[in-house]
């Protein structure tokens, strides 16, 4: 499949493959230190194997970062066709908003999106583009989250959620991205988030 003006998307590594625990890895320690701060030799280290066993399942950092983000993207669509699963619009946009907080549970964790985007100058064009797909999709569940919300009768709003996707996606991964830097981040987006949503009116 490709993206946006010829962009090859990358191919989601195959389940319970060595090259999905690769992507994990990746995963972890992207969010840990950001795509700039390790190398490919750090890698195969950190994963048991010589350096040159690595590209026997990437040809190159890029395409280790572009597998870990696919990785991280399925990993994502999973989890919103269970709250797909919820009974009001309002509920879904709630517990998204909460999923969101949980990667600050986790010490030295954060975000993947918010750490690649702080390393967007050391991208390829196409993993940019990955990353642009991943905010689209994630705006775009939002944007029919909210509007079945304006329906059932669980957000009280008079914006569609065309324009409320944007909205929520940028202001939780703002408020992610501020609660990094203080004591106790988990405390400080909770509390933020729950101001958040009563301002917008979700029940």
């Amino acid at each position: 499949m490709s993206g946006a003006r010829g962009r090859k998307a990358p191919a989601e590594p195959e389940k319970g493959s060595r090259k999905e625990e690769l992507a994990a890895l990746a995963v972890s320690l992207m969010q840990s230190r950001g795509f700039s701060a390790f190398g490919l030799r750090e890698f195969a280290e950190a994963a048991g194997m010589r350096p040159p066993s690595l590209y026997n399942h990437f040809a190159s950092k890029d395409a280790l970062g572009r597998s870990a983000l696919a990785l991280y993207a399925r990993e994502h669509r999973a989890g919103l066709e269970r709250l797909d699963g919820l009974p009001s619009g309002g509920a879904r946009v709630r517990a998204y908003a909460e999923r969101c907080g949980e990667c600050l549970h986790q010490d030295g964790h954060f975000c993947l999106f918010l750490m690649l985007t702080t390393s967007s100058h050391d991208l390829s064009s196409d993993a940019v583009g990955d990353v642009a797909t991943f905010v689209e999709e994630q705006m775009g569940w939002l944007a029919r989250a909210w509007d079945l919300g304006r329906a059932d009768g669980s957000i009280r709003s008079d914006q569609a959620g065309d324009a409320m996707g944007p909205v929520v996606f940028g202001a939780l991964r703002g408020m992610m991205a501020f609660a990094i830097l203080k004591a106790d981040p988990a405390a400080l987006f909770s509390a933020q988030r729950e101001a958040f949503l009563r301002a917008l009116g979700v029940s």
